[in-house]
């Protein structure tokens, strides 16, 4: 999960790992569990160098958010974009599918995050 630490996220972002961790997918929340003895950067690179998926909560416009966006998309990791709903999608994102949730409904955004999910890992190839 990418999204600002600041972010108002609170009973949003827990019903998401909750229906993520109820579907068997382990849930990691990028920078907010790294390392922070080490280069902050670095740390959260590895993070989505392994990850399998990506959500990306854009509402905010966070710069930090935006940066690690960009290297999900290089990396080409499947990734979701989501965005409160009153909040302006930035330019750039324009044509790029973005899930708009209500923060008073996180059961709709948790059941679709779980979907979307589901269906990416279902689809992945199997390691070697």
């Amino acid at each position: 999960m990418l999204a600002p630490f600041q972010s108002s996220w609170g009973a949003v972002h827990q019903r998401v790992e909750q229906a993520l961790h109820d579907a068997g997918i382990t849930f990691k929340w990028v920078g907010a569990e790294s390392d922070v003895a080490g280069p902050f950067n670095d740390s959260i690179q590895e993070q989505l160098i392994v990850a399998d998926l990506v959500v990306a909560d854009i509402s905010d416009v966070n710069m930090g958010t935006m940066y690690e966006l960009g290297f999900a998309h290089a990396l080409k990791t499947p990734t979701l974009l989501v965005l409160r709903d009153g909040n302006a999608l930035p330019f750039d994102m324009m044509g790029s599918f973005v899930f708009v949730y209500d923060p008073a409904n996180p059961d709709e955004l948790a059941g679709f995050v779980r979907n979307w999910a589901q269906r990416n890992v279902a689809i992945m190839p199997a390691a070697s």
